[in-house]
C-alpha cells in the first residue's frame, strides 16, 4: 500500500467505494460520524459480512448460534485501540439474553464449549478524542459491531484463548494482500480480563482492528446464586461456571482496513497505476468484460455475447460487471477502470471469439490472459476452481530429480493427499534447470505450518537430498512451484512473502 490515505479515499470516491462523513461540531469537524457506502462499497462490505460470518459460525469446531440483541446501543471508543463496545456477556441480567443462553445450553446438552455471534448497530454518544490523523477513519461513531463469544470450560480457556488470537490473524491475513502487515500484540491485563489485539501496519502507523478478551467467569461473579446456576455448564458430569473468550471489530473497521491493505500504486510502461487487489472472495465483482472490434457491426455482437454470457455468469451466482461501454472504450482504459476497481478477472472478446469460440481470460495479478472456449462453459469451471482452497485442480508443477539435475513435471506426486503443500510464487521464474536445483537446495526443508501460520528455519539437510530425488511419503513437506495466476490455496499464498526472504 502506497500514497497514504488521501489518495485511497480519492479513488474510493471515483468508483463509489466509501466516503467519510464527519460530524458539523468540533473545532475544524475532524470527528468522523460515519461512511458513506456506494454501490461498490456495499458489495465489498456485503463480502467482508459474509466471510466473517461463515469464520466464526459456520466454519467452527463447536456450535455457534447467530445472536440479536436488539435495536441501537451506545458505546465508547478507547483511544489507540479497537472498538471497545458494550458486550454481550455484560447482559447476562437481561432476561432475553438469559433466554437465548439457555436455548443454547439446551442444545447442546449443557455440555461446553459452544458460542454465539451477534451484529449490531452501535452510535458512540460519549465523544472521542478529536483526531486528525490516518487513524480516525477506523473508527467511526455509527459503526456495526460484529462480535463473537465462547463459552469454554475453566481448563481449557488459557489454550482456547491463544488458539483464538491465532484464527483471527489467519482470518486478516487470509484476505489481506499483504499478510505480514498483521501481527497479535502481547497480553495485557485490563478491567475486563486478558486482552490481545490484532494490528496492522501502515505507513502512517499500527492501528488496531480487532480486540480478544479473555474475560474468565467474571461475567458471573456478581450473579447470586440461582442466577449463577443457570449459566453453568457440563465438564463431562461435573457442574462449572464457564469461562468467556471474546473478540469483537466493526464491519466499517474491516471494510476500510481492507481497502487500505488492497491499494498499491505500480508503473506500467514508466506510467504510475492505482490497483486494488482484493482477494477473491472480497472483490465487489469477480468477473467484468472487454470487448475490441474492427466494425461495428461485429461490436453490437461481442455486445450481445457480452450480455449473454454475464446472464449465465450471474445465474451460476458470479458477481460480474458488465457496462454498455464493453465495446465501446478501449481496452486498456477498461483494464485500468477494472483495475482499480479490484476486479480479479476481465473477460476479452475479440472478432477471433464469434469465429472460435475462444476469449482471453485476464488476470488483474499477472495481466497475463489465459485462452478459454465460451462453448465449452469453462470460464465459470475456472472460476470456481480459483475459489476452492481444499481441492487445486489446476496445473502445478512439481520439482523432480533426475540423477544430479532438476526438472519439473507435472501431476500428483505420491501421497498427495497426507501433505501439507508449501506454495512459492515467482521463485523459480526465468530460472535454469540448475538455478533451480541450487534454489531448491537453499529452500529445503523449508517447513509451513498452518496452524501457526509461519515460516520455520530451514534446517541443514542438503547432505541428505544432495544427488537422490526425496522421498515423498518421508516427507510430508513437499516443495512445490506454481505460477502466481495459479495459486489457489490462499492460506499457503501467506507463507510467500516470509519464504521469498530466506
Amino acid at each position: 500500500m502506497s500514497g497514504g490515505v488521501h489518495r485511497i479515499l480519492q479513488l474510493c470516491e471515483r468508483h463509489a467505494f466509501v466516503m467519510p462523513v464527519f460530524k458539523s461540531e468540533g473545532s475544524s469537524g475532524a470527528m468522523l460520524d460515519f461512511f458513506k457506502f456506494g454501490p461498490s462499497g456495499e458489495l465489498l462490505k456485503h463480502n467482508v459480512r459474509h466471510e466473517w460470518f461463515l469464520s466464526n459460525v459456520v466454519n467452527t469446531d463447536h456450535s455457534v448460534f447467530p445472536y440479536w440483541g436488539g435495536g441501537q446501543s451506545t458505546g465508547n471508543i478507547n483511544e489507540g485501540t479497537a472498538p471497545k463496545c458494550y458486550s454481550v456477556v455484560t447482559k447476562v441480567y437481561d432476561e432475553d439474553f438469559s433466554e437465548h443462553y439457555r436455548y443454547m445450553k439446551e442444545m447442546c446438552g449443557g455440555q461446553l464449549p459452544f458460542g454465539l455471534t451477534e451484529m449490531r448497530a452501535e452510535v458512540d454518544c460519549c465523544g472521542v478524542v478529536e483526531d486528525t490523523g490516518d487513524g480516525r477513519y477506523f473508527t467511526p461513531s455509527h459503526r456495526t459491531i460484529m462480535r463473537s463469544c465462547a463459552f469454554v470450560r475453566p481448563i481449557d480457556s488459557s489454550q482456547a484463548f491463544y488458539q483464538w488470537q491465532k484464527r483471527r490473524k489467519m482470518w486478516w491475513r487470509k484476505f489481506s494482500a499483504s499478510p505480514g502487515r498483521f501481527s497479535v500484540t502481547d497480553v495485557q491485563s485490563v478491567e475486563e480480563g486478558q486482552r490481545a489485539e490484532i494490528c496492522a501496519e501502515f505507513p502512517w502507523g499500527s492501528q488496531s482492528v480487532e480486540c480478544v478478551t479473555l474475560r474468565g467467569s467474571a461475567p458471573f461473579d456478581k450473579l447470586d446464586n440461582a442466577c449463577r446456576q443457570s449459566f453453568e455448564g457440563r465438564d463431562g458430569r461435573k457442574r462449572v461456571t464457564p469461562h468467556v473468550i471474546e473478540s469483537w471489530t466493526t464491519l466499517e473497521c474491516a471494510v476500510f482496513t481492507f481497502l487500505c491493505d488492497s491499494h498499491d500504486e505500480v508503473r506500467l510502461s514508466g506510467v504510475p497505476k492505482e490497483v486494488m487487489r482484493f482477494h477473491r472472495k472480497l472483490a465487489p465483482y469477480k468477473l467484468a468484460f472487454s470487448a475490441s472490434s474492427s466494425s461495428s457491426a461485429t461490436s453490437e455482437e461481442l455486445s450481445q455475447l457480452a450480455v449473454y454470457l454475464t446472464r449465465q455468469l450471474r445465474k451460476a451466482g458470479v458477481s460480474t460487471l458488465l457496462l454498455p461501454d464493453v465495446a465501446k472504450r478501449s481496452q486498456e482504459s477498461q483494464f485500468l477502470r477494472n483495475d482499480e476497481m479490484g476486479v480479479p478477472y476481465t473477460a476479452v472478446l475479440n472478432d477471433n471469439t464469434l469465429k472460435t469460440g475462444i476469449l482471453g481470460l485476464r488476470s488483474r495479478e499477472t495481466t497475463l490472459k489465459v485462452r478459454l472456449s465460451v462453448w465449452d462453459a469453462r470460464i465459470l469451471p475456472y472460476l470456481d476452481r480459483c475459489d476452492r482452497r481444499e481441492t487445486r485442480q489446476t496445473t502445478t508443477y512439481y520439482l523432480t530429480w533426475t540423477g544430479a539435475s532438476a526438472c519439473f513435471r507435472t501431476g500428483e506426486p505420491r501421497g498427495t493427499t497426507s501433505k501439507k503443500l508449501l506454495i512459492l510464487k515467482m521463485l523459480f521464474d526465468g530460472r535454469t534447470a540448475l538455478q533451480c536445483k541450487t534454489l531448491f537446495l537453499k529452500l529445503v526443508m523449508v517447513e509451513y505450518y498452518l496452524e501457526l501460520g509461519r515460516i520455520k528455519s530451514p534446517r541443514k539437510r542438503d547432505e541428505r537430498w544432495r544427488g537422490k530425488p526425496p522421498d515423498w511419503d518421508l516427507n510430508p513437506y513437499l516443495l512445490v512451484i506454481s505460477s502466481l495466476v495459479y495459486c489457489e490455496d490462499d492460506a499457503l499464498d501467506h507463507a510467500v512473502t516470509e519464504a521469498g526472504s530466506i
